[in-house]
């Protein structure tokens, strides 16, 4: 969901780094002529570009170096994917990520809905198929996040068949994609309260991705992948996030703990975006998010039990020392003992959060 610029030198860098203004920069030390040292360096002092979240990427091991000199975070190659995702979600910058979302692709199967299928599974979806789109495949303890439908070449067919979707589903418990030929078809016409999406698009798995996060975000107004205010992913964000980790631990045998601390959260925008101030702080794989109102959560991965009271407490003290917020309340939620979804985890926290006076 990010639109990428690379420079081949250090003079273009430091050029296309004053004139777009990203919302982050991955910066190599070893580059012909002015190494990355200096580049980062120059970057720090140049007002225009100080403030600008630097993540090095690097075969030199010299992260106390980067630090000092102003980087956000310091990887040594080689790297993974998901690592790099991970710390440029630590800085602040919004990647739309898919990863643990339910999607129902409904219509007519062929090559190119399995195609569709494919590229979603392959970026972190939870895929369903069903023919027809009725309002029963939205029922049940799991109903999906998106729907994706197909429409048939006849237009009537089409008509008829959504038409009843909706008025026995409204309002839509879910956003509802319907793939057309092109945005500009004919088929397309028929609603205007549904949103197309191009086949074309639905063919390109990085399209297919940026398209399947908006649509997602767009149906919670109310509650966006990021929360504004700090910069952490927010409650959508987390549920998403603890979908994904869910699947790997039943793969894995593994526990997941989930800490939460009540925490008077900012109502305006921060200075500093709380994920670049914790960065430091925390394992790669580690993720805080927005639980609720005036809640703060951090997923641990393969949390033992033995440690449990030592992560609650580390956390607390964290969020004070480092954010400079006050914690009134702290307890941890261990996948599978109190829940083996996410959404029963997340139960458990508006549970808590109920009865020490935080909403959900």
């Amino acid at each position: 969901g990010l639109s990428v610029a690379i420079a081949a030198n250090a003079e273009e860098s430091l050029a296309m780094a004053a004139e777009l203004r990203p919302v982050a920069i991955t910066l190599d030390i070893l580059m012909p002529g002015i190494d990355g040292w200096a580049i980062l360096g120059q970057l720090k002092s140049n007002p225009s570009t100080r403030m600008i979240p630097v993540v090095v990427i690097s075969v030199v091991d010299n992260l106390h170096r980067g630090l000092v000199l102003g980087a956000t975070d310091y990887l040594v190659k080689p790297i993974s994917r998901e690592a790099l995702l991970q710390s440029l979600e630590a800085t602040g910058v919004p990647i739309r990520r898919v990863a643990g979302l339910r999607v129902l692709l409904a219509g007519e199967g062929n090559g190119e809905l399995d195609s569709i299928e494919m590229f979603l599974r392959q970026a972190g979806c939870e895929v369903q198929r069903n023919q027809a789109l009725t309002p029963d495949v939205l029922s049940g303890r799991s109903p999906p996040d998106l729907v994706l439908v197909n429409l048939p070449p006849n237009p009537a067919a089409a008509i008829e068949s959504i038409h009843a979707f909706q008025r026995e589903t409204q309002p839509l418990p879910v956003p509802v994609l319907a793939i057309v030929g092109t945005v500009e078809s004919p088929e397309s016409a028929w609603r205007s309260d549904l949103a197309s999406l191009a086949l074309s698009d639905a063919l390109t798995p990085e399209r297919l991705v940026r398209v399947v996060r908006q649509a997602v975000d767009a149906g919670h107004d109310d509650q966006g992948l990021w929360h504004s205010e700090t910069g952490l992913p927010s409650a959508l964000g987390l549920r998403a996030h603890l979908r994904s980790l869910i699947q790997r631990a039943e793969r894995e045998f593994k526990r997941i703990a989930l800490i939460c601390v009540k925490t008077p959260l900012p109502r305006t925008r921060v200075t500093e975006p709380w994920p670049r101030l914790l960065r430091a702080h925390l394992r790669t794989e580690d993720y805080v998010a927005i639980a609720g109102e005036d809640i703060l959560a951090l997923t641990i991965y393969g949390a033992s039990d033995a440690g449990g009271p030592h992560f609650v407490q580390r956390f607390a003290s964290l969020v004070q020392t480092t954010l400079g917020v006050s914690v009134t309340e702290s307890r941890q939620f261990t996948y599978p003992d109190d829940g083996r979804t996410a959404d029963e985890l997340l139960g458990c926290v508006r549970t808590w959060a109920a009865a020490i006076g935080g909403g959900s």
